[in-house]
């Protein structure tokens, strides 16, 4: 019987980011993968709607907080023991899915270690996809 190749944490994470790639393609975009394996993003986001309009996104899990309605995400990377924000060439969005809503955060380089988020709060952040220039209401049922 063949063998077959151990998960690794990349490729679990990928199948974890593959909804906001369905979801990205439901409203239009077109969605790339990294070529280098050491990328800091998930995908690369092509809204289509101005030149330029390339967005990379990482793709994080939101934990709930214990004893609390709040989910937590990082947002930032470890370089061996150290937590450090994302340089700007490195990512251009941060999202993370909650309950079946999308929560975006842009220039994740000026974000602090982690973000709390209230699913039943007012947020900014909820389901914003114009911060990718994409439609608020798929456009495609795939």
């Amino acid at each position: 019987m063949k063998k077959t190749k151990k998960s690794t944490t990349t490729n679990i994470a990928r199948l974890a980011a593959l909804p906001f790639a369905y979801d990205c393609g439901r409203r239009g975009a077109i969605i790339s993968l990294p070529l280098v394996g050491d990328a800091r993003y998930d995908f690369i986001v092509d809204s289509g709607a101005t030149a330029g309009a390339l967005f990379r996104v990482k793709v994080v899990k939101a934990s709930p907080e214990p004893n609390s309605d709040y989910y937590c995400i990082n947002t930032q990377k470890m370089v061996g023991r150290t937590k450090i924000p994302f340089a700007r060439d490195e990512v251009d969005m941060i999202a993370t899915c909650i309950n079946g809503d999308w929560y975006f955060f842009s220039q994740p380089h000026s974000l602090t270690s982690n973000q709390r988020i209230h699913p039943t709060h007012a947020n900014s952040q909820r389901n914003n996809w114009a911060e990718l220039r994409l439609p608020t209401i798929p456009i495609y049922e795939i």
